[in-house]
């Protein structure tokens, strides 16, 4: 497990926490549109299945400000 265990973050401005399905889906579809992934073609469904899996080397997080998923990272 990485430094960053927890299942959120509260960062004042923004929270992180581990996406919803909704969440992931709304996030592989909109991200699935832009650089770089576009041209790396990775589908939506690639980019919302690899936004709900958790392994022991990585944590994603959604990017939640006013109650909106707005992006996503793992570290």
């Amino acid at each position: 497990m990485t430094g960053f265990g927890e299942t959120s973050y509260d960062l004042g401005i923004c929270k992180l926490r581990h996406p919803t399905k909704d969440e992931a889906e709304f996030l592989g579809l909109e991200l699935s549109k832009i650089e770089p992934w576009n041209t790396l073609n990775s589908t939506a469904e690639e980019l919302k299945e690899g936004f709900l899996r958790q392994d022991s080397s990585t944590n994603t997080y959604a990017v939640i400000r006013n109650q909106k998923a707005i992006g996503i990272i793992s570290v």
